[in-house]
């Protein structure tokens, strides 16, 4: 019970409703693709062989000559020709940051709680077109990770490990837990090691307190993966109130401070320099709904609400 209420507080991770965002990008598959898994209405012939081996088999009258396969042909004395497909297999990885400083909300949930959210929905539409989909989540000092997987199965993994790493964020905030946080350079480092030409990162965070190692790892990494940053913003961070609030100090102390209403939209600062190093950014208001990320998807490159 104290769990479920939490859940709806949007304390902690419910991990049946993570599983039913399935059915928003299924949604959007179904508009947004056609047969060939590539936008548009119609299905088309893709242009050349590719270069994955699909067949080996014997010569037919009407086979391109030029995939003769000279090492069968020779070893049988019979013609065998070699058949290739596109390689179309992605690969994604989710990156959650569910550091400290990420368990606050002052709305509908926590930014932890909406990070796994965003990157779930994420996470699903890449499954949708046949990606295998693995996790990096930093939590209570520690990453972990889930295998990358296809499909369901795969998703249902990371759901799994979206929901253990965010309970032991959850659990170290309430004792108060002291342990050193994964900064998000330790992400894209472990991050950097599984990625390959073709993939795609996945980075969910608020990105308020950046490692100076960031900006050089992201520089590195875009070159040849694409990248996606999922900016979580409270709607404190996007439209404060004006008033006085209490704030900590680096000395550990506590200290009071003025807001001037709209004076402090820290979120735009955060995408504008995510943008400059070649990341597509999506800015999530932590008090919205999870599939709002389909639409700041759909919407063209550099613009947000």
């Amino acid at each position: 019970m104290i769990e479920d209420t939490a859940s709806m507080q949007g304390v902690m991770l419910d991990a049946g409703a993570l599983l039913r965002l399935r059915a928003h990008a299924a949604e959007r598959h179904r508009h947004h693709l056609a047969p060939t898994g590539r936008p548009g209405g119609f299905a088309g012939r893709r242009a050349g062989n590719g270069s994955e081996t699909a067949d080996l088999r014997l010569y037919l009258p009407g086979d391109d000559i030029r995939h003769l396969e000279r090492s069968a042909t020779a070893r049988t004395g019979v013609p065998h020709v070699r058949t290739f497909h596109e390689e179309l297999e992605k690969f994604a990885i989710l990156i959650a940051d569910f550091s400290p400083p990420m368990v606050w909300g002052t709305r509908r949930s926590l930014r932890s709680v909406v990070v796994a959210e965003g990157l779930a929905l994420c996470g699903w539409l890449y499954a949708e077109e046949g990606a295998r989909i693995g996790l990096l989540a930093s939590a209570d000092g520690e990453i972990h990770s889930v295998t990358p997987r296809a499909g369901a199965r795969g998703m249902g993994g990371v759901v799994t490990g979206l929901c253990h790493a965010h309970g032991l964020s959850i659990a170290a905030a309430l004792a108060r837990h002291a342990a050193e946080p994964v900064d998000l350079s330790a992400l894209l480092e472990r991050a950097a090691r599984v990625a390959t030409t073709r993939s795609t990162l996945v980075l969910a965070s608020s990105f308020e307190s950046l490692p100076p190692e960031f900006e050089r790892m992201v520089m590195s990494l875009i070159r040849r993966v694409r990248m996606v940053a999922l900016v979580v913003c409270d709607a404190f961070e996007l439209d404060p109130p004006a008033g006085t609030y209490p704030f900590a100090t680096r000395q550990g102390g506590l200290s009071w401070g003025q807001v001037a209403k709209g004076k402090q939209r820290q979120g735009d600062t955060r995408v504008a320099f995510l943008e400059r190093l070649g990341m597509r950014v999506i800015r999530i208001d932590a008090g919205s709904k999870p599939q709002t990320v389909i639409a700041e998807l759909d919407r063209p490159h550099g613009q947000h609400r």
